[in-house]
C-alpha cells in the first residue's frame, strides 16, 4: 500500500501523482528479497486535491454531449417553425377552397365572389349598419 499524491475531480474520478510514501512490500521488491511490486494505490491525506473541474475524458465527453444538444434543438426548432409554415398555409388553403366551393354551389362567379367575402368580414366586424370600407379590414 503505497502512497501517492492523487488529484479528485467533481467528477469523482481519480488522478495519480508521483509516489510519496514507499511501503514494506515495494521497499521488499526494491531491494531484492520480495519476487512482486506493491500493486495497491493509496491516496497520501496531506497530498491529496480535490479540482473544481471535470477530468480530461469527462470533459472531452460533456462538450461532445453539448454540442449534439444544441444542434439537434436548433434542427427540431426549425422543423417546428416549417411545421407551423406548412399548417398556416394548409389552413389558407383549405380555408379559400372552401369558400370557392360554396360560392360555386350559391351560383356566384368572379367579382361577386369579393364582395362576398368582404360583407363577410363586415359582418364578423360587425360593421353592417355603416359603411364598409375593405381596405380599412
Amino acid at each position: 500500500m503505497c502512497y501517492h499524491k492523487r488529484t479528485v475531480y467533481t467528477c469523482n474520478h481519480n488522478s495519480w501523482g508521483r509516489q510519496v510514501l514507499v511501503c514494506n512490500i515495494q521497499k521488499a521488491f526494491l531491494d531484492g528479497a520480495f519476487p512482486l511490486a506493491c500493486d495497491t494505490m493509496n491516496g497520501h491525506p496531506l497530498h491529496s486535491h480535490q479540482v473544481g473541474m471535470l477530468c480530461p475524458i469527462c470533459g472531452k465527453k460533456q462538450k461532445k454531449t453539448l454540442g449534439t444538444l444544441s444542434r439537434l434543438r436548433a434542427e427540431l426548432k426549425e422543423a417546428s417553425e416549417r411545421l407551423a409554415r406548412h399548417r398556416k398555409k394548409e389552413e389558407g388553403e383549405l380555408y379559400q377552397k372552401s369558400l370557392t366551393e360554396n360560392a360555386a354551389s350559391g351560383g356566384i362567379v368572379g367579382g361577386d365572389f369579393k364582395d362576398i367575402i368582404w360583407s363577410e368580414r363586415a359582418s364578423l366586424a360587425r360593421l353592417d349598419d355603416v359603411d364598409f370600407d375593405p381596405i380599412v379590414l
